[in-house]
């Protein structure tokens, strides 16, 4: 059975993720449904009561279900349904050069792709669904084809946006769904959605009743998650309601969960800052899965929590003496972790000039390591001012904060701004070497290309963010 989903333009919340206000998206509840004698495709609109339910072979127990987010585009052929041979019975044309997605508006391709796929992690965190963006040498995985408006390709009603394969048991692992990402490119957080309620299908699941749902006929402001709930349309895998995460447990299976706890640094003020009563600060947090809040203490007293970046805020009044600050990440699978800094209010401090802004956190501006909390101040070029960085373990899992990535250097390695495609290396001045010391990085470069690495001989000290 195969089903479309007709969309007009969306508005999608996550918990805690903002998003621009937009006209609430209305999915149609029409059907393509795959006539098995004849093997030819038939539109229902809408489709009562199921003819009668199909009988399925029970999903294959495998480790991972693959899904290939194809940025790219690819020529697909018509007949059959499989992800290997870009065979579909989704196109109305013997070929069909799918065209590839447009990143105009999301930033470019590298960021708007990485929005894209941070999202589908989050939604599928509890799933043994493995997201990839290459496409897969060996075994089986589910294709989602995402770009173009949708030309040459069958549709539901009028403003479709997507149109994939109902496969009640996840029987094939090899669907393909075709996603018309060039319709939904203002919002990688809307794309997202889409995604996953299209491969929500491919899973086996149907719409539902729940506003909250992600199966919900309408992804409004409301849709969050997987949920319990009866069906909007007469059952075609014959099922009364649906559990949806029971169905994708079953036919996709538990994944692994996040084990990876967050992290969390003060940019500003710096440790050991003198500051006067009103004070601004900034966090820095990251996760590889996503940064679901970040809760401020003062003095052991929870003042603020914030859910969106940046985590910036102010306190004011403060009393003379010292203070002590304390940032707390949580993530969405809700570990956590902490950063702590003290500093000192002088309300006198503007007037005698002893104001300081203490040693810079991350990303603050330096002369030499001796200006960073972390000991650590990078610079790509001699003239640029320099950026205090934090230690990350070099794992290929190692999480920095947005826009920057683990790389080596002497024998650990830091979070360094990912300068795709340039020739610039990265100096790292280490604090007491008197300046201008430390070791020479290459900037990263595209996978397949080699990166550089100039180093000196001065180790770093590892601080391990894993406990």
């Amino acid at each position: 059975m195969y089903r479309s989903l007709a969309l007009i333009l969306v508005a999608l919340t996550l918990p805690g993720i903002a998003l621009a206000d937009e006209p609430v998206i209305s999915l149609a509840d029409d059907y393509v449904v795959l006539d098995a004698p004849t093997g030819q495709l038939r539109f229902l609109a809408p489709l009562r009561g199921a003819p009668g339910v199909p009988q399925f072979v029970p999903a294959d127990e495998s480790p991972w279900q693959v899904v290939y987010l194809n940025f790219d585009g690819a020529k697909l052929e018509a007949g059959g349904n499989d992800a290997k041979t870009n065979r579909t019975d989704l196109i109305l044309t013997p070929t069909l050069d799918y065209p590839a997605m447009s990143w105009t508006n999301l930033g470019g391709k590298q960021q708007g792709m990485k929005d894209v796929v941070d999202q589908l992690k989050l939604i599928f965190l509890k799933f043994a669904v493995k997201l990839v963006t290459e496409r897969p040498t060996e075994g089986d995985y589910t294709m989602a084809m995402i770009g173009g408006t949708g030309e040459s390709c069958k549709k539901g009603s009028a403003g479709t946006v997507g149109i994939a394969p109902l496969d009640c048991t996840n029987t094939n692992k090899s669907d393909i769904t075709l996603i018309f990402g060039g319709l939904m490119s203002s919002s990688a957080k809307k794309l997202a959605f889409v995604i996953a309620h299209e491969l929500g299908h491919t899973f086996g699941l149907e719409h539902v009743t729940d506003t909250k749902g992600i199966m919900y006929p309408a992804l409004n402001p409301e849709v969050c998650c997987w949920v319990t709930s009866s069906l909007s349309e007469a059952s075609t895998c014959g099922r009364p309601t649906q559990d949806e995460e029971k169905i994708l447990a079953d036919n996709v299976g538990v994944g692994k969960q996040d084990t990876l706890p967050p992290l969390v640094w003060f940019k500003r003020p710096g440790a050991g800052a003198i500051l006067p009563p009103d004070v601004s600060f900034e966090v820095t947090a990251a996760d590889d899965l996503g940064v679901h809040h970040v809760v401020i203490f003062l003095d052991g007293k929870q003042v603020l929590e914030l859910s969106d970046p940046p985590y910036t805020d102010a306190l004011t009044n403060l009393g003379d003496g010292e203070h002590t600050l304390m940032a707390e990440v949580h993530d969405w699978a809700e570990q956590k972790n902490t950063a702590e800094l003290k500093f000192t209010v002088s309300s006198s401090c503007v007037l005698d000039g002893t104001c300081n802004v203490g040693k810079g956190g991350t990303d603050s501006e330096c002369e030499t390591g001796d200006d960073c909390a972390s000991g650590m101040c990078a610079r790509q070029k001699e003239s640029d001012p320099g950026r205090c960085v934090e230690t990350c373990d070099g794992s290929v899992d190692a999480i920095c904060p947005k826009g920057t990535r683990c790389l080596a250097a002497g024998e650990s390695h830091a979070c360094l701004t990912d300068n795709a495609g340039t020739t610039g290396t990265w100096t790292l001045d280490l604090a007491g070497t008197g300046g201008g010391g430390g070791c020479s990085v290459g900037s990263w470069r595209p996978a397949g290309l080699p990166v550089t690495l100039l180093l000196l001989a001065l180790v770093l000290v590892s601080r391990r963010r894993r406990r």
